[in-house]
């Protein structure tokens, strides 16, 4: 099986309509992870968590100040379909199981990377529970960085 090719780069003007970029970092288990709660032993051969909570359950959205913390309402989503629709730059979302889940129910995301860590969590917020419904996606672009993590990045179809 050959792996998808990398997405070309960007060149000439920007689109018109910004996109929704959302970013997550998982565990082979699908627990959700804050890259700054984690670190590498010097070893370098296995992560450690450095807080022992699940932390909060939805960090802000990131659109430059343009829309409210959370995607919780049908109000936020209408507000970000519209804010979409507007020239400017991509609106990227990091981490958040609830504001992700939301924005890719509601057709919104239109590129969504996951870093899966090495490691298995075993609790924790999922980015996909058991619960949630079906959400159809296609790989676009595959790579691994030498401490194993492997950056995935997928289209919604």
């Amino acid at each position: 099986m050959q792996p998808p090719e990398p997405a070309p780069k960007r060149t000439g003007p920007r689109p018109t309509a910004r996109r929704i970029v959302a970013h997550a970092f998982i565990t082979l288990d699908g627990v959700l992870v804050a890259p700054e709660e984690w670190q590498r032993e010097p070893d370098g051969e296995r992560l450690t968590r450095l807080r022992d909570d699940d932390g909060p359950a939805d960090p802000p959205l990131a659109a430059g100040g343009d829309v409210p913390t959370t995607a919780r309402t049908d109000d936020t989503m209408a507000q970000l379909a519209a804010l979409k629709q507007q020239p400017g730059r991509d609106i990227v979302v990091t981490g958040g199981d609830t504001a992700i889940r939301a924005l890719l129910q509601a057709g919104l995301v239109d590129d969504l990377h996951l870093r899966v860590h090495p490691l298995v969590a075993g609790h924790g917020p999922r980015l996909f529970p058991d619960t949630g419904s079906r959400i159809p996606l296609t790989l676009v672009a595959a790579s691994a960085s030498p401490t194993g993590v492997l950056h995935l990045r997928y289209r919604p179809d």
